[in-house]
This record gives structure tokens, sequence and C-alpha cells, in this order.
């Protein structure tokens, strides 16, 4: 089975809820959270891999059909970005780093 993103889904990137923290705010201060991982790819990276993907095409660093985004990653960054190059017509390549510990 084949996953497409559709590229209007990187547009819920960063429409994320905003909670308070009740047990943590007192009368003179108030503390809230961003639920990051409701972000389309469920990774806390998706807001830092989209404007990466996003400033390399302002500056005419990528090129449909003809660039590869390449990413030595083991985690949310790689989610991040498979998910995103997807949704926008990029090809990825996610390779994981010599250095990575066995647990990974």
């Amino acid at each position: 089975m084949t996953t497409v993103a559709r590229p209007d889904i990187v547009s819920q990137i960063g429409n994320t809820p905003l909670v308070e923290l009740n047990s943590f705010s007192t009368s003179s201060v108030k503390l809230f959270a961003k639920l990051e991982w409701y972000n389309p790819f469920g990774s806390v990276k998706d807001r830092a891999a989209y404007w990466m993907v996003k400033e390399a095409e302002r500056k005419g660093l990528l090129k449909k059909d003809k660039s590869i985004i390449i990413e030595p990653t083991s985690g949310n960054t790689g989610i991040a970005l498979t998910g995103i190059s997807q949704a926008l017509g990029y090809k990825v390549e996610i390779v994981i780093p010599d250095k990575v510990s066995d647990e990974t």
C-alpha cells in the first residue's frame, strides 16, 4: 500500500492546540503548552522541516523532479521531511548515520 500526502496537508503544520496547564498556573502566572504532536506527521519537527524546505525553495535550491532531499537522521526530522517532501512533490532519502546507537 502506498500512502500519498496531499499538498494541502502542509497548511495544517503549526495549527496545533494551545492548552493551559492548570495544575502549573497560578493567579499571577498562566502556563500554556503547544501540542505539537497534533501536527499532520505527528512530529515535533514538522514546523522546522517545513520551513527548511520552503526556504530552500525560495532560494532556488530545490527543483521538483530534479532535487532529492537527503537527511541524516534517526528520528522526528526524518518523519517530518518524508511527509512534507511527499506532499510538496520532492523525493527524499533518509539515511541513518553510522554513529547512531543500536537502540535507535
